[in-house]
């Protein structure tokens, strides 16, 4: 027999019919299908299963109103039963934006979301810049921008300028610029007039020749020099002095084109002119300065005991001597400019360390003289009476100091 449930008219609740009789197909019941679970059912409401009473656990939700926004994006609707008053829902806002150069963040006010952001139209403006000689910076007016920048058009000018013998500067008119400026041809120099060549124009003195080329004259000057009539003879007299050979002279006698030869009257005798030599025509008969060179392959000398030994083999009595040589603080290093030492052996006292007059890179190099006997002699003179002279190159402070010879050259008798 099925359980029988009747619902109590006052209250609502179903109750279980017992000790029912005649037809219960009659009366409203409830079956054990029946299948709910508290959960499902009002928090505080009776129901029947199975012919148990139970009471329902669901919650009922209160009304309640939420505001979405961009801190609170969204809401978790709790389990229960609701009234259908609560609400979830946004505050709308709409805001604009003013154009910059700059990014611009746009955010809504507190509590509300944008639901429109209006940016406003730019605001441009034209502007035409003159051209100029400098650069320029275009600008827009505050709160605009430039649509478009127009430069004027150049003004233009041609110009024509005639040669002149002074330096000319051309200006164009204000405002204006140069296209193009002719400068006219200068008139040639009739030169069919010009009868003067090289030889009779003084040396050092510039002209124009004939055919239009700018030429230096050749002719001697003898003005300095003062001519008179010598009667010299063949050792000194009797000859008679005539003009400079194809000079020119500012004396009474003007200018002379004259192939003689002249001879002072200063005692000027052939036994005074070496030998072989000619001077104003007079033969010279004496022995004069002999010269002995020697030209060397670059070599090194190497220092021992402190010094670079040079000795020349001069075979005369030597009054001067001249040394061509490169010094050298390396053997590897690249020679410098070549170094000539002249000293006149006649007069000169050498004394030990003397410094020669080199370059500030070289301050401290000196050098002493050695006669034949290898044995320094800083006193007296130097004169080499036929023997070998030696020169001793030092370098003070330095052990690793050479000498690169290249040749020399010496004067005696």
């Amino acid at each position: 027999m099925p359980v029988v449930k009747i619902k109590d008219p006052e209250t609502g609740e179903w109750i279980i019919a017992k000790n029912m009789t005649g037809n219960v197909n009659d009366s409203t019941f409830v079956s054990d299908e029946y299948d709910a679970t508290q959960d499902q059912v009002d928090e505080g409401r009776k129901f029947y299963v199975a012919g148990e009473r139970l009471t329902g656990t669901r919650p009922i939700i209160s009304a309640q109103q939420t505001v979405l926004t961009a801190k609170t994006p969204s809401k978790t609707i709790p389990r229960g039963a609701h009234d259908g008053s609560g609400k979830v829902y946004i505050v709308p806002e709409q805001k604009t934006v003013v154009p910059g150069i700059t990014e611009q963040s746009v955010i809504p006010s507190e509590g509300k979301v944008l639901s429109e952001v209006v940016v406003e139209a730019i605001q441009t403006e034209e502007k035409s810049v003159s051209p100029s000689e400098v650069d320029q910076t275009v600008t827009p007016s505050d709160g605009k921008y430039l649509s478009e920048v127009t430069v004027e058009a150049i003004q233009t000018e041609e110009m024509t300028v005639a040669p002149s013998e002074e330096d000319q500067t051309v200006i164009p008119s204000d405002g204006k610029y140069f296209s193009k400026v002719t400068v006219k041809a200068a008139p040639k120099t009739d030169l069919s007039g010009v009868s003067a060549t090289a030889d009779k124009v003084l040396l050092g003195s510039m002209f124009m020749s004939a055919d239009g080329v700018l030429t230096e004259g050749t002719m001697n000057d003898w003005s300095g020099d003062l001519l008179s009539s010598l009667s010299v003879s063949s050792d000194g007299s009797g000859l008679t002095a005539k003009s400079p050979v194809n000079g020119y002279m500012t004396t009474e006698s003007g200018l002379y084109l004259s192939n003689e030869s002249i001879v002072s009257a200063a005692g000027l005798t052939a036994d005074k002119i070496a030998s072989g030599n000619t001077v104003f025509g007079l033969t010279g008969t004496g022995g004069g300065m002999k010269m002995k060179e020697e030209t060397l392959t670059p070599q090194f000398k190497y220092p021992q005991n402190g010094y670079c030994y040079i000795t020349i083999s001069a075979g005369i009595t030597a009054e001067f001597v001249v040394i061509s040589f490169y010094p050298l603080f390396t053997d590897l290093e690249a020679p410098s400019n070549v170094r000539n030492i002249i000293y006149d052996l006649r007069n000169i006292v050498v004394p030990d360390y003397t410094p020669v007059s080199l370059s500030s890179q070289y301050q401290g190099f000196s050098w002493i003289v050695h006669q034949g006997d290898g044995v320094a002699h800083p006193e007296g003179q130097l004169i080499n009476n036929g023997q070998n002279i030696t020169l001793a190159f030092a370098q003070s402070g330095y052990s690793n100091f050479y000498a690169m010879v290249t040749g020399w050259k010496v004067f005696g008798k």
